[in-house]
């Protein structure tokens, strides 16, 4: 009896154990749809950025400043500096439209692969709370089972051997008949 007794007990202690598994695993999927959702919240921003204008006034502001040059001197060296401001601001802004270009192209297969990701982990998730609510009701049953063993040891247990003995078979075969 003890020893049925003990194993139902482990038996309730895996299960509990396994449904507090279930539970982590469930609490780490909702962390890891929250992540997916503000990575598809950042691909978003990332479809709708503003291409970036490049300014050259700045630095003729500066070559306004210099002092000590001739007004052809300054000119020339405007006119140089702008040519190659003018140079490297095309150059920054078509990579900067291919780099836009590149990234676009890739949102909608990450927004896709995104997608799948969630849907893969609700389903994880709803097959984990289902998992973990068909052990709880297992877990409920086995102790059930185990309390209701109790009962009818402190019950039987001043009887004669073989009224505990019918006791037992009657215990067993109702036992068999639940599962």
């Amino acid at each position: 009896m003890d020893a049925s007794s003990m194993a139902i007990r482990v038996v309730i202690a895996s299960n509990k154990e396994i449904s507090s598994h279930l539970k982590d695993e469930e609490e780490r999927s909702q962390k890891k749809l929250s992540e997916l959702k503000k990575f598809q919240d950042l691909t978003d921003v990332l479809t709708q950025m503003p291409k970036v204008q490049c300014s050259t006034s700045e630095e003729i502001e500066i070559l306004r400043q210099i002092i000590g040059y001739t007004k052809s001197e300054v000119k020339e060296m405007r006119e140089e500096k702008q040519k190659k401001i003018s140079k490297e601001a095309d150059k920054i802004t078509q990579q900067y439209e291919e780099e836009y270009a590149k990234l676009k192209q890739r949102v909608p297969k990450l927004c896709e692969e995104s997608e799948k990701i969630r849907q893969i982990m609700e389903l994880n998730l709803e097959q984990g709370r289902a998992q973990r609510t068909k052990i709880e009701a297992k877990v409920n049953r086995l102790e059930e089972k185990q309390e209701e063993a109790e009962r009818l040891r402190r019950e039987w247990q001043g009887k004669p051997v073989w009224q505990k003995i019918l006791a037992w078979i009657s215990y067993i075969l109702t036992c068999g008949s639940d599962n």
